[in-house]
């Protein structure tokens, strides 16, 4: 039956891709499918492309010939509507014009690239210099060592030169258009006389059908299901470069094949007590489409269900693999996957992430879900949703390991539920650690547009939340009208203070859940005056600028903060003027963000942070960090009269 089963699905790689391949033995699924997904064939499987399809019916003819259920009557196939953006029905277009009038049109893809889909128009003369007296009549063009942060809202657009262009689908409405550019256009921009760039992008979207593939192994309880699944679209393409998206997630695609072909032998003969439901995602990279419409669906077929999701695992020099859980974790179901992964050398790390996967679609509906992936899949900036992800990154002697510790997850768990948020009663969760909730809490509040001595009681997916005036203050004089007897230094030395946030006990910049209190009486229509008091002030964060270089302070009454500080930062004692500070240099690419310092003044203690951004950084994962040295924070601490701050915010 094995043998049977491999030489049918070697006969669909053929067709599919027109390779062959010399073994049939069961390690070589795994390669064999991230070999068809990061084919030039299927163009980086963008949803709603012939690529995606060709995929779709990968899927569909593997699992039949696996020989699993098919999730409807009639078909492997869920089917549900997305919006979609096709690469040949958008407009590009970037016109560089010399002041010898002569001009060079520059090519999307492979001499510029837009890292997210925005809609901007932008025509005018461009800059290098950062100290440009007329910045905000200038496109900038920088090299990698700058933040673009530093320069949103100051410039028309920022060009920012990239090693290798990074590629995504989310959408980005409003804002400074970032435009990233080779290292030959870069030149160009650099040492040639130009006089003016036009630059020019729009988005055409559509709705269409799209399709997710999913199998079942029946279980004995049929009312009962643990859902397994990766996504399989990736970001397509960018004029003829292919982001073939072999660890994003072509191997996570791999890993469940090979899964479901195990399982199924296995309950030939051992029948499992649940359902095991196999899902190929569509459409997670543009927002999760495909498993928030399937959730919705499932839901109705089942009792019970958990999920474990499979997104980017098995990347080459990376041996961690992150147990992540967007919300509350179930800690008995991180305990039983540790155990068993812990049997192949794999050790892992469990933690909220800012990134969501399809598991987030099961945590939004009350569903216990759980994700792994590999740490540090950025890859400085040479990994995912890069030309850089294609099959040569994928180690698959790792994702055989992966495979074997799932397996033996299911088999030495049969039959065990895990329900959503068990587990240590300690854990502390909260609306910041539901990343997704708390942009979509913002989000709302901005659009109340409320006050800040004001507060709202709204209802966002069965739960309540009160939500105040946003509080952060460009003017000094503002924050005093709410608290007259707190003052600020505006200027320390060059550096002019710019924005003032505070913190209240219980708020998460001005949001809060509302539990066990009586809100039927409340009308969510009205705005409601609340009491200001600065015994409720936890923190007050400013933040100082000098052009492009700027530095915040945050003053805190409390040390919530201490446990992440020290698990983020190697603290490094410093001497300054006879004064002990510590300075925070990141774990993760020892680069030094700032300064650390707990501060007693009148029998009260205060701890004092300060980060500061200046115009060395330095990518890591991805993401730009400050690269300081020692000298320019001691210049920066020498300025900085931290007691006499303190003691003017007198909180």
């Amino acid at each position: 039956m094995k043998k049977i089963t491999i030489f049918i699905l070697c006969i669909l790689i053929v067709l599919i891709s027109g390779c062959t391949f010399e073994t049939s033995n069961v390690e070589d699924l795994p390669y064999n499918t991230v070999k068809i997904f990061t084919s030039d064939d299927l163009k980086g499987r963008l949803t709603g492309t012939e690529g995606n399809d060709k995929a779709l019916e990968y899927l569909q003819k593997a699992l039949e010939d696996i020989g699993l259920k098919s999730y409807h009557e009639d078909s492997y196939f869920h089917e549900y509507v997305q919006t979609v953006y096709h690469p040949y029905k958008q407009e590009h277009s970037f016109i560089i014009t010399f002041e010898d009038n002569t001009t060079k049109e520059c090519k999307y893809g492979n001499e510029y690239l837009d890292p997210y889909l925005m809609d901007y128009v932008v025509d005018c003369p461009v800059t290098l210099n950062t100290d440009d007296e007329d910045l905000k009549n200038r496109v900038i063009v920088l090299d990698e060592k700058h933040n673009v942060n530093n320069f949103k809202g100051k410039v028309k657009a920022i060009l920012i030169k990239k090693k290798y262009f990074f590629k995504n689908l989310k959408e980005k409405r409003e804002g400074t258009p970032i435009i990233q550019i080779n290292d030959e256009l870069y030149k160009i921009l650099k040492d040639k006389k130009v006089k003016n760039v036009a630059i020019k992008s729009i988005y055409n979207s559509e709705k269409k059908k799209a399709k997710n593939v999913v199998g079942i192994i029946p279980g004995e309880n049929r009312k009962k299901a643990l859902v397994f699944s990766a996504h399989l679209d990736h970001v397509g393409w960018a004029g003829d470069k292919i982001f073939k998206g072999a660890v994003d997630n072509a191997s996570g695609v791999a890993v469940l094949l090979d899964l479901s072909k195990r399982l199924k032998e296995y309950s030939d003969n051992n029948p499992l007590y649940m359902d095991i439901v196999i899902c190929f995602f569509n459409g997670e990279e543009s927002g999760l489409n495909g498993s928030s419409a399937f959730v919705k669906d499932i839901k109705g077929k089942y009792e019970y269900i958990y999920n474990i999701n499979v997104d980017c695992v098995g990347m080459k020099g990376e041996r961690n693999l992150k147990i992540d859980n967007d919300s509350k974790i179930n800690y008995e179901l991180v305990k039983n996957l540790r155990d068993e992964f812990s049997k192949y050398n794999i050790s892992f790390v469990t933690g909220v992430s800012t990134d969501i996967s399809d598991h987030y679609s099961f945590i939004e509906n009350n569903i216990c879900a759980i994700n792994i992936e590999q740490s540090n899949v950025n890859k400085n900036g040479e990994g995912i949703h890069t030309i850089k992800d294609t099959i040569e990154l994928v180690d698959f002697d790792y994702l055989h390991k992966v495979v074997k510790a799932l397996y033996d997850f299911t088999i030495h768990n049969n039959g065990k539920t895990y329900n959503f948020g068990e587990g240590d009663s300690t854990n502390k969760t909260d609306i910041y650690s539901d990343m997704k909730l708390f942009n979509q809490l913002i989000e709302i509040q901005s659009k109340e547009n409320l006050e800040y001595n004001k507060y709202k009681i709204i209802k966002h997916k069965d739960r309540f939340f009160q939500i105040t005036g946003i509080p952060s203050f460009e003017k000094v004089e503002k924050v005093k009208e709410y608290y007259s007897d707190i003052s600020f230094i505006q200027k320390i030395g060059d550096y002019e203070l710019k924005n003032i946030t505070i913190g209240e006990k219980g708020y998460e910049l001005g949001i809060r859940e509302v539990k066990d209190v009586d809100v039927s009486n409340l009308d969510v229509s009205k705005a409601y005056e609340r009491n200001l008091s600065k015994d409720n002030i936890e923190s007050i964060f400013m933040e100082y600028e000098k052009n492009i270089e700027r530095f915040s302070i945050e003053i805190s009454r409390g040390n919530e903060n201490i446990d992440h500080i020290y698990k983020t930062y190697n603290l490094i004692p410093i001497t300054v003027e006879g004064v002990e500070y510590l300075l925070m240099e990141q774990k993760l690419g020892k680069v030094k963000i700032g300064i650390y310092k707990k501060v007693n003044i009148d029998h009260k203690s205060y701890y004092v942070t300060i980060y500061y951004f200046g115009k060395d950084y330095k990518e890591i994962n991805g993401v730009s960090y400050p690269d300081n040295n020692v000298d320019d924070l001691s210049r920066l601490i020498k300025q900085i009269d931290y007691r006499k701050l303190i003691k003017g915010l007198s909180i």
